[in-house]
């Protein structure tokens, strides 16, 4: 049975480095993040009386993201 060290460095020589984010996690979540602030201001903005461009811009927006999301994840499974 391995015992492991809770208060050891990661960095520590031997030892394996821990996988880092690549630039694909980095613009997926950028790409959620987009895309639900966009859908919960397009919320709010349907149901206040504000004005109709944002709220189309903001469902332009949602739309895009989610459509880069889906074409990414049908891309992977290839």
């Amino acid at each position: 049975m391995s015992h492991t060290e809770p208060h050891r460095l990661a960095g520590c020589p031997g030892e394996p480095s821990p996988p880092g984010l690549t630039r694909a996690d980095i613009f997926r979540s950028l790409l959620w993040i987009m895309a639900v602030t966009s859908a919960v201001i397009n919320m709010v903005v349907s149901y206040s009386a504000a004005i109709s461009w944002v709220n189309l811009v903001c469902g332009a927006v949602t739309l895009v993201c989610g459509g880069i999301l889906v074409a990414r994840r049908l891309r992977g499974r290839r």
